[in-house]
């Protein structure tokens, strides 16, 4: 029988990837695994590759809110509204 030893997920693509114990999975997998996803001035995906120390900043969504903590401990958290697109 095969088993899941660990998972790892993130609400915004290309940030620090969380290890939870225990996750909910629905039709489409994690509900909030990169839900969100930054991009630059021109409208181009930004990801750890081409921006290596965003890998650095630990995201979290719950309840509504999305918190971002950087590596020098700062922190800033919107309640966020979702749209359909």
């Amino acid at each position: 029988m095969a088993a899941v030893s660990r998972i790892s997920v993130t609400p915004v693509k290309g940030t620090e990837l969380l290890h939870p114990e225990r996750i909910e999975l629905g039709p489409n997998g994690f509900a909030n695994n990169r839900l969100f996803h930054l991009i630059d001035d021109e409208g181009t995906l930004v990801n750890g590759k081409k921006c290596g120390p965003l890998v650095g900043v630990r995201c979290v969504y719950y309840g509504g809110v999305l918190s971002m903590q950087f590596p020098d401990g700062s922190t800033v958290a919107e309640r966020v509204v979702l749209a359909d697109e």
